[in-house]
């Protein structure tokens, strides 16, 4: 996947969307070590690759825009971190 992004909103950035680009994934030899997969178990892993890569890149941002905000957002950036994480069951 080349140059994915996800758009973002939260309350606690005063509910103003956010555009963030997530870095390419690149996967290969799925299966290989265990002599091929099944089609469900190769979309199961694209996903997988996908949500990490998301849930990293809006952690980043989310942090980034707390940080700018300063101490106005009210709550600390390990704790947006966290929700954010929570948001895809990680």
């Amino acid at each position: 996947f080349r140059n994915g992004k996800v758009m973002v909103s939260s309350s606690m950035l005063g509910g103003k969307p956010i555009k963030i680009s997530l870095p390419d994934i690149h996967l290969k030899d799925i299966g290989k070590d265990s002599g091929g997969v099944t089609p469900e178990t190769a979309v199961a892993e694209v996903f997988k690759a996908v949500d990490k890569a998301v849930v990293q890149s809006i952690s980043k941002s989310v942090g980034e825009a707390v940080k700018s905000l300063g101490s106005s957002a009210g709550k600390t950036e390990s704790q947006l971190v966290e929700g954010v994480k929570g948001l895809f069951g990680k």
